[in-house]
């Protein structure tokens, strides 16, 4: 391999990035206030509480990422798809 040709997997790393920043979180998290009222009204909840059980959720989500990392790791990642 030359010395100036970037890496083959450097190039599917980067794609899967590009694809996860652009995929689920941003359409999830831009997509909220869209039905904040609809479940405002569904739930029966203030607006606050809605947005306070969301932020919760994406603190939690952030705080368990670096764990269920390591449990991957450790088990493998096709037992934790076959778990989750």
């Amino acid at each position: 391999m030359s010395e100036g040709r970037l890496f083959y997997g450097w190039w599917i790393s980067i794609a899967a990035a590009v694809a996860l920043f652009l995929g689920g979180p941003p359409i999830l998290v831009l997509s909220f206030p869209v039905f904040l009222k609809a479940f405002a009204k569904e739930f029966h909840a203030s607006r606050s509480a809605i947005s306070l059980a969301f932020s919760l959720h994406n603190i939690v989500a952030a705080a368990a990422s670096p764990l269920f990392g390591r449990l991957v790791d450790r088990v493998g990642s096709r037992k934790m798809i076959i778990l989750g």
